[in-house]
């Protein structure tokens, strides 16, 4: 990427970092692509790019292959372009002339955003096909037994779980908020396998005491969570569709069937408000 560009996405991220938006959003995954895409074809500064470009580049991310196979998803392509977005608005708030070119542009809009939960029958088979792996089992126990975000999963170090007080501190959530989490006592036992008697086999001098380890012993990023989450929902031979978010759904509805109030609910997904928490109560998970 040209000095020019990759200047103005650090510089843009620092700004909305001190906006206060989330560390997924500030990364701008989607405008870096944009700009490498960009750059492919001799646009090498902004005020270059016009509305057939960005039309070009739509109709670019609605045919390229995600990482997994297959096109990307409605969703993920709407996110890239809000990252665009983002990114030409910091432009022109900056000196850009001619205003961001995605204006006036027809941008696609996702279905209204519903709640999806799985069955226990089939979180039992996750947890079935993750036995010989302990690093999926872990994952599988902070996404669905702590229904944290991905991101947060992401986040979560070493002495963020206390095994002496049974708890699971997320330092930093969604909008900055902290809370504690108490472990139920199949969570509690594989966490601490997993720390005690595992771990070390991924641990390298250049961790920096991030909990969940990759192959190399860095810090497992957002990706491979969801590639390995792919592969233990592959394995299970589940037909259902099942994200780092659907376990949180899933285990929010779970919590709520089982008769727990709305407000423990809130505080252990870390929701703002009751009525965020609410919806999962309408939401249907077959054999819950």
């Amino acid at each position: 990427m040209t000095e020019n560009y990759r200047s103005l996405l650090a510089t843009c991220r620092a700004e909305l970092r001190l906006l206060g938006y989330a560390k997924g959003t500030a990364k701008l995954c989607g405008a870096g692509e944009m700009l490498r895409w960009l750059e492919e074809r001799g646009l090498l500064d902004l005020a270059e790019v016009g509305k057939d470009d960005m039309a070009a580049y739509l109709a670019y991310l609605t045919t390229r292959p995600s990482a997994t196979g297959g096109a990307l998803s409605l969703y993920t392509v709407t996110g890239y372009l809000f990252s665009c977005k983002l990114l030409f608005d910091y432009a022109e708030r900056h000196g850009l002339r001619g205003g961001s070119p995605l204006l006036g542009l027809e941008l696609p809009t996702p279905p209204a955003s519903t709640r999806k939960a799985v069955s226990r029958a089939v979180i039992n088979k996750l947890y079935q096909a993750a036995a010989e792996d302990v690093r999926t089992t872990v994952l599988l126990h902070l996404l669905y037994g702590c229904g944290l975000r991905r991101m947060e999963v992401v986040d979560l170090n070493v002495g963020d779980v206390d095994h002496q007080n049974g708890l699971l501190y997320v330092r930093s959530g969604k909008g900055k908020k902290r809370r504690v989490i108490p472990l139920a006592a199949r969570v509690a036992a594989g966490l601490k396998n997993y720390q005690k008697r595992e771990r070390w086999r991924w641990v390298s001098g250049a961790n920096s005491g991030a909990l969940l380890l990759n192959d190399r012993g860095g810090r497992m990023l957002g990706n491979v969570i969801s590639r390995r989450l792919a592969a233990v929902v592959k394995r299970a031979k589940v037909k259902e569709i099942i994200t780092p978010h659907v376990l949180r759904h899933s285990v929010a509805t779970h919590l709520i069937t089982k008769g727990m109030d709305l407000e423990r609910v809130r505080d252990f997904l870390g929701h703002d408000h009751l009525e965020t928490t609410q919806i999962y109560t309408h939401v249907n998970a077959g054999d819950t």
